[in-house]
Order: structure tokens, then sequence, then C-alpha cells
């Protein structure tokens, strides 16, 4: 096991796509309660991963609100 799937499975992360690097679990059930593709929001966290400012900050760029 990599450092990072280890440092995924510490903080219950999402598994990461070939392309992207992960979604904290609230941030993916906020994204998916908003209809938003998660995949395609750039993370601030640690190794990119999507947090849910990030996924906060899309939705009020949006005027959505969850």
């Amino acid at each position: 096991m990599s450092e990072f799937d280890d440092w995924l499975k510490r903080n219950n992360a999402a598994r990461p796509s070939e392309n992207h690097q992960g979604i904290a679990p609230l941030a993916k059930r906020i994204a998916e309660e908003n209809h938003l593709e998660w995949r395609s929001i750039k993370g601030t966290g640690e190794a990119g991963l999507i947090l849910e400012k990030d996924v906060l900050m899309v939705l009020a760029k949006q005027g959505k609100r969850s």
C-alpha cells in the first residue's frame, strides 16, 4: 500500500480515479445531493483532495446552496 493509499484509508476519502486525487466523504455527499460532477472540482486539500469548502465554493458560484 502506498503512502497516499494509506492516507486515503485513514481519512475515509473516496478512492481516486486515474485523473483525480479523491474527495472527502462530506464533500462527496454535498456534491451528490446537489447533482455536481465532483470529479470536475479542483481540490484544495492534501494531495488535491476535494474538501467540503471546495464543493460549497462551486455551489456558491452557481447560486446554489446545499
